[in-house]
């Protein structure tokens, strides 16, 4: 199953983890095969700053803020709808709805070091190889510095489980 790697203030991730937030927003969401893997890093200033729990998203809705906001919303995600005007934009840009669903709350949160980009969504970078795969990343003592994340993504990014 594909994965991303996704942002999530400490506020949210709370909510997210006692069952109120079923729902995360986002402008723009992962163009991937449903359903996929969210490892959640907590951040924001009160936040652990470490990848503490998963989910699965097996729906993406987007909604047309232009047109209003769905008065389930609100709910589904723990905000309120000022906060949704607001995150879309002056503009209202369209709001993807993630479903969350098989929460797994992590007993030890993991370090982003980690986690990796996938193959195909980095070059391996051995030997400047150009290749997207050159045969060592499949290895497991060569993970090249290209397929690894070492800040936490603004909003999201593609990544894998570091297998060692």
């Amino acid at each position: 199953m594909r994965a991303i790697l996704m942002s999530i203030q400490a506020r949210h991730n709370r909510n997210i983890e006692r069952g109120a937030k079923t729902s995360e927003l986002r402008t723009k969401p992962p163009k991937i095969e449903l359903p996929f893997k969210v490892y959640t890093y907590e951040s924001g200033f009160d936040g652990r700053h470490k990848v503490v729990n998963e989910w699965i998203c097996r729906d993406i809705t987007e909604w047309r803020i232009c047109m209003g906001i769905p008065a389930h919303l609100p709910l589904r995600a723990c905000v309120e709808p000022w906060e949704i005007k607001e995150y879309s934009g002056k503009d209202y840009k369209d709001i993807s709805e993630m479903r969350i669903s098989d929460l797994v709350i992590y007993d030890k949160s993991k370090d982003l070091s980690e986690f990796v980009r996938p193959l195909d969504r980095a070059n391996c970078g051995y030997k400047d190889c150009g290749s997207y795969d050159c045969g060592r990343c499949a290895l497991t003592e060569h993970i090249c510095e290209k397929r690894k994340i070492k800040l936490p993504p603004q909003s999201w990014c593609f990544a894998e489980v570091l297998r060692i």
